[in-house]
């Protein structure tokens, strides 16, 4: 069916088509995607860290080696 026909199926139906604003929405939604990536990564990372502290690990390079076992579960 037509949407020309649409509108014409009942005087009580008024049938109102939004402008385009993917545009803008795809912004506003890589904006929130990048926000919630950003706090996301800064929570595992301070609950890793608190991870490392606790095993206390008498090196740096035993740190470092647990920081990028870390990094390589999270895909980084």
């Amino acid at each position: 069916m037509h949407l020309s026909h649409i509108c014409d199926l009942h005087p009580n139906v008024l049938l109102v088509f939004l402008p385009n604003t993917v545009s803008l929405l795809q912004l506003l939604d890589q904006g929130v995607i990048a926000n919630f990536r950003m706090i996301y990564l800064q929570q595992t990372l301070i609950c890793l860290l608190k991870v490392i502290d606790k095993s206390h690990k008498s090196s740096m390079h035993e740190f470092l080696q647990e920081l990028q076992q870390g990094f390589s579960i999270l895909g980084l």
